[in-house]
């Protein structure tokens, strides 16, 4: 249900984001079209990372059911944290990338005018700045899928897109024109990770206290 209602929000704040751009890159030097285009490309790239994390995320599920219900709580404890610096390592490597490579990129999906690709390159810098922690959310909302915290579960898999990412959309955008949408999820990001972490930083203290309870 969690991943469900979050492929519901995503397909929303595509319908926003697509918009938003239309609409405060007409006001730009960009003109509509381009923030369109370079638009369609993020989401392409953001399937492609999302199926490297979802990927890793799904593969911890079982060994987290299983050994919950075993009572193996520190065996728990280290699958999570070897798949969190696996995630970490993998967004790290594809952030150096996107920032790196944009212009090289983008021409994998066609070509332009200059003023395309000055966009799309200041694009994906800014909005997958923060593209190194994108990794946590989904491990940590599987993680507590896994387990049977159901609502712990879906309250995490709906905070970036709709608890953050929606609202940043109309806000940002008012405040600060076509650069609000381009920072809009950098920081809806930032916020959906610092979420995650102090959920599991909770959890994990009581899976400590479990632990220390069947070891004494």
């Amino acid at each position: 249900m969690s991943n469900f209602l979050n492929q519901i929000i995503m397909m929303v704040v595509s319908v926003v984001l697509n918009n938003t751009l239309t609409y405060y890159g007409a006001m730009s030097i960009y003109g509509e079209d381009i923030p369109l285009a370079v638009a369609g490309i993020l989401t392409k790239l953001n399937s492609v990372l999302n199926a490297f994390t979802v990927g890793l995320a799904q593969g911890c599920q079982p060994i987290f059911s299983f050994n919950m219900g075993a009572g193996d709580y520190g065996r728990i404890k280290e699958t999570y944290r070897k798949a969190l610096v696996t995630a970490f390592l993998l967004s790290v490597a594809i952030f150096f990338v996107f920032q790196i490579f944009p212009r090289q990129i983008t021409t994998i999906f066609g070509g332009g005018s200059e003023l395309y690709f000055v966009f799309a390159e200041e694009y994906l810098r800014i909005y997958l700045m923060m593209v190194c922690i994108s990794g946590v959310q989904p491990l940590t909302i599987n993680y507590f899928t896994a387990v049977g915290n159901v609502r712990t579960g879906l309250m995490l898999s709906l905070s970036r897109q709709g608890l953050f990412l929606l609202p940043l959309l109309v806000l940002l955008p008012c405040l600060f024109g076509l650069d609000g949408v381009l920072y809009a999820g950098p920081t809806a990001e930032i916020l959906a990770f610092i979420l995650a972490m102090s959920t599991m930083y909770r959890h994990w203290q009581e899976l400590t206290h479990m632990e220390q309870d069947v070891l004494t």
